[in-house]
């Protein structure tokens, strides 16, 4: 008797917790707070770095980009003719207008690097 007594009163609650369940999914209100409450969790992950595998994240590709004139050194016609690379590429490189470039005209460069394209990586 005791055991009939508890298997209906686990009966009554699964069943009315399933009605509970169902009336909260149901209602478009607290659906709809419960779309805001996963996105914004999924977005404080992203933020934190925790999820960045399967994201793509920005790249800016940059060029190097010589004066139109005659005044132009050898090593920055060369560096002109490269792909663009990102900023960090560049670095190791030597930017225009450094005494790090590695060109013959070192800090009277008057070359630029300019955005060339913005584009999505997957970080690996």
């Amino acid at each position: 008797m005791l055991i009939a007594l508890f298997i209906l009163l686990n009966i009554v609650l699964a069943a009315g917790l399933a009605c509970l369940v169902r009336y909260w999914l149901t209602t478009p209100s607290l659906r709809e707070d419960w779309v805001v409450l996963k996105n914004g969790f999924r977005e404080g992950l992203k933020k934190c770095g925790l999820i960045t595998r399967r994201h793509p994240y920005p790249v800016e590709l940059y060029a190097w980009v010589t004066s139109n004139d005659q005044n132009v050194c050898e090593d920055c016609l060369r560096r002109s003719r490269l792909r663009p690379m990102d900023i960090a590429e560049w670095m190791k490189i030597g930017l225009p207008g450094t005494h790090e470039s590695g060109t013959c005209c070192e800090d009277k460069c008057r070359c630029r690097l300019i955005l060339h394209k913005k584009t999505y990586s997957h970080q690996g």
